[in-house]
């Protein structure tokens, strides 16, 4: 058993969380103080804003942080006004709002070594019994991602065959 490929790449966005109550900050241009993950490409996307789009972006400090978590106490606490961050990884919390656009897009992967039959085995039975059950039904719901019936047989029904191409 080994999970295929997608059809399509799994993907995550860059996205703008603000405070709720600030609405200034659901503007596509308001920016005020900024939290971003350090080392992360919202970090360097961030930098290329002020770099390049100073002018007409409202954009304060960049304030990396050590880690989602970090970022989202910032926020609450009224230390940074946006933070911007994987969206599968904001938590989903009333005093949070995400602007609707998404900054980037970007692929997800999952690599290991080539060669390493055990560890392969041990990530396939690992994603298997997530994906097939409940857990992935589940998960799928609460990033707001609707899974078709292709996606399903793939989950129960792993192979190590390609997919077939998209026409």
């Amino acid at each position: 058993m080994s999970f295929v490929a997608p059809v399509r790449p799994a993907r995550h966005a860059l996205v703008v969380a603000h405070r709720a109550q600030d609405a200034k900050f659901a503007s596509a241009r308001e920016y005020g103080r900024t939290g971003v993950l350090q080392g992360s490409t919202a970090q360097k996307l961030m930098q290329t804003y002020a770099g390049k789009k100073a002018s007409t972006l409202a954009l304060g400090a960049l304030t990396p942080v050590p880690s989602y978590a970090e970022g989202v106490r910032l926020l609450k606490a009224g230390q940074i006004d946006t933070l911007v961050a994987d969206e599968l990884l904001i938590p989903k919390d009333a005093a949070i709002a995400l602007r609707p656009e998404q900054l980037t897009l970007e692929p997800y992967a999952l690599v290991m070594r080539k060669g390493d039959a055990a560890f392969v085995d041990a990530v396939d039975k690992a994603l298997h019994k997530i994906l097939g059950g409940a857990q992935g039904k589940q998960l799928a719901q609460d990033a707001g991602l609707k899974v078709d019936h292709l996606t399903r047989d793939a989950w129960q029904s792993p192979n190590k065959q390609p997919a077939p191409p998209v026409l």
